[in-house]
């Protein structure tokens, strides 16, 4: 599978906006507490949130000059990620980092919606989180076969091991019954 995403990638390898893109997703499939960090305060500043901040400037400056997809959706999504800051302002700082989290992840999903502009670069998204899902799922069975056979959350937490999980055999799938022929590697993983 090492070579998998590489062909995927294609002639988007070169763009370094979509390789932070896809290097932002795969931070924040990790669990927060076992990321590295910073401590401001009351605060803790994972490289995730850096990504995620850079996922969205860079969205952000590509978008400047293009033409917007939906300019109304847009505003709808500023105007929310405002309200949400400034409706945890008045309740202490783990509301305002639950409301900074939630902002970041719009950041991904604006980073999503701008660099997964071609059918290339969305499968390249599918091969990370299928080889992602993958090594979490082989990671999470390791754990399972020596600990005293609990639950294993892998890296990711089990929740989020089993939606990721999910969505690459449902990728799997779809690929397996929409193509003829072989299915091909990231249908077999997935």
């Amino acid at each position: 599978m090492p070579g998998l995403l590489p062909r995927a990638l294609g002639r988007s390898a070169g763009d370094a906006s979509f390789t932070i893109f896809l290097v932002t997703v795969a931070l924040c499939l990790l669990r927060s507490v076992d990321l590295p960090s910073v401590d401001l305060g009351s605060v803790d500043v994972t490289v995730a949130d850096v990504a995620l901040v850079a996922t969205g400037a860079l969205a952000l400056a590509r978008l400047r000059g293009r033409p917007l997809p939906s300019r109304r959706l847009f505003v709808a999504a500023v105007a929310f990620a405002g309200l949400v800051a400034v409706s945890a302002l008045p309740n202490g700082s783990d509301a305002l980092t639950s409301a900074g989290k939630l902002v970041e992840l719009g950041l991904l999903a604006l980073g999503a919606a701008v660099f997964l502009d071609s059918p290339r670069r969305l499968r390249a998204l599918a091969v990370l989180l299928v080889a992602f899902a993958g090594v979490a799922t082989a990671w999470g069975l390791v754990g399972f076969l020596t600990s005293d056979q609990e639950r294993q959350g892998s890296f990711m937490g089990e929740h989020d091991l089993a939606a990721l999980a999910t969505f690459a055999a449902a990728i799997g799938l779809a690929r397996t019954f929409s193509h003829r022929g072989n299915p091909g590697l990231l249908a077999i993983v997935g």
